[in-house]
């Protein structure tokens, strides 16, 4: 469980790495609500094949940040249907380095020491 400065958010963490095939990873933010549910906030993916925003009709053959979108909940898409291309990583521990600090995650070095040798 993750939860903001003052405790009124709450949230929760995945990551999902495949060992056989090394592009395909996702790490993630939820959103924990009462009144909701789970909603998902993003997802940091690796260069696992096309994605395709489905509004824009952009295809996207890379790393890619899927993230929340109101439009695309408002024309029945999912949430973070929506992605855009990484520049900042290409491989898992690196997406998990650039996930913790684009969240604003200060404490992730306390469970994941090896991570620090990404700062800089």
């Amino acid at each position: 469980m993750v939860v903001s400065d003052d405790d009124a958010y709450h949230f929760r963490v995945f990551m999902r790495e495949n060992l056989q095939l090394t592009n395909a990873y996702s790490i993630g933010l939820i959103r924990i609500t009462e009144e909701n549910g789970e909603i998902v906030l993003c997802r940091y993916n690796g260069r696992h094949g096309q994605h395709r925003n489905q509004i824009e009709k952009e295809i996207i053959e890379s790393e890619h940040i899927h993230m929340y979108n109101q439009e695309y909940v408002a024309n029945g898409y999912r949430a973070d249907g929506y992605a855009i291309r990484a520049h900042t990583y290409t491989h898992f521990k690196q997406a998990v380095f650039v996930f913790f600090k684009d969240m604003h995650i200060v404490n992730y070095a306390d469970f994941f020491p090896e991570l620090v040798v990404y700062e800089q």
